[in-house]
């Protein structure tokens, strides 16, 4: 695999550099740190202001709308779903630099990576099986070389299931652990590696991990051992003056919304349609609405910013007050 220096506008896929981005792909910031001479003309206006703005030393990227200006990101299964959502709205928040891993969903990475490409942020798509921890170390090394360094990374990767207790098998229990617990564990052991001082590391944990639902134990279980992991992490990450958090959705609307969502639904089974869930799923928040992967990319993007440093080994319920 090449070797390169810094992020020269080249993306990712199945672990080999692959065909450059066209010649109009925007870059915030060099892998120095500091604006090309020509990098504003392919910018959105607002973040031409900003440039010029800076080069006259009138104002600070937080203060213009854009916390995290200047960062890398690293989002594992961000090709879709919440994940696709917390790479949106990390680039809407300035992010330099925003790596999306995925596993199989290759043509959604694609897309979002485009889509992040059109508001003016580098966007890298990487493949890698998060089950394998061999593969999450070479997605961590693969992310260096391209960004040349980390500054955020959301271990977001995860499958939930349901499962009667009495047919429940060894491989139900250990692909369910692999996904949403190693490889959150050894996601994170890489982002100590190789993250910036003063970064952020967000994990994935879930409403279920605090509730009892008939044939969620494995799912359940799942998630409260990321819990754990969280308070314990932030006492490892200190050596580097990062924060370690987690969020704790419930009731996100996205693409995987149809599969499970039912069953958290007051009144709801398998055959009820869409509409009913969400609005089942909306009653029980005083806010009336469900939730959408933007509202928990807005929550991650305030644990990574400056103003959401003294947050750290937290577990954040991301539900819209529902009692669900």
């Amino acid at each position: 695999m090449e070797n390169p220096q810094g992020l020269d506008g080249r993306h990712v896929l199945d672990g080999t550099v692959s065909k450059p981005l066209t010649s109009s792909t925007p870059d915030l910031q060099t892998a120095s740190g500091k604006p090309a001479a020509n990098e504003t003309t392919h910018l959105p206006e607002s973040l031409q202001c900003l440039h010029w703005l800076q080069s006259k030393q009138k104002v600070a990227p937080s203060l213009y709308g854009f916390p995290l200006y200047g960062k890398v990101a690293l989002i594992t299964g961000g090709g879709r779903g919440i994940g696709a959502g917390i790479a949106r709205m990390l680039a809407d928040k300035g992010c330099r630099t925003v790596i999306i891993n995925y596993s199989s969903s290759a043509d959604a990475a694609e897309k979002i990576r485009k889509e992040l490409v059109e508001l003016g942020t580098q966007a890298i798509a990487i493949k890698a099986d998060l089950t394998k921890v061999e593969e999450i170390v070479h997605l961590f090394q693969t992310a260096v070389d391209l960004a040349g360094g980390l500054d955020i990374v959301v271990s977001n990767s995860g499958r939930e299931k349901f499962v009667p207790l009495l047919e429940t098998t060894e491989e139900d229990f250990d692909g369910l652990l692999a996904i949403n617990t190693k490889a959150q564990f050894f996601v994170a052991r890489e982002a100590l590696r190789h993250m910036n001082e003063n970064g952020s590391l967000v994990l994935m944990s879930s409403i279920a991990a605090g509730l009892g639902i008939k044939g969620h134990a494995i799912y359940g279980g799942s998630k409260s051992a990321v819990e754990s992991f969280t308070r314990c992490f932030a006492q490892d990450f200190g050596i580097k003056k990062c924060t370690v958090n987690a969020v704790a959705p419930a009731g996100i609307k996205s693409d995987m919304w149809a599969s499970n969502a039912w069953r958290y639904a007051p009144g709801c089974d398998k055959n009820s349609s869409v509409e009913e869930i969400e609005a089942a799923l909306a009653a029980g928040s005083p806010l009336n609405r469900v939730g959408y992967p933007s509202d928990i990319g807005k929550i991650i993007s305030f644990l990574a910013s400056e103003d959401g440093r003294w947050i750290n080994g937290q577990v954040i319920p991301c539900n819209g007050g529902a009692n669900i």
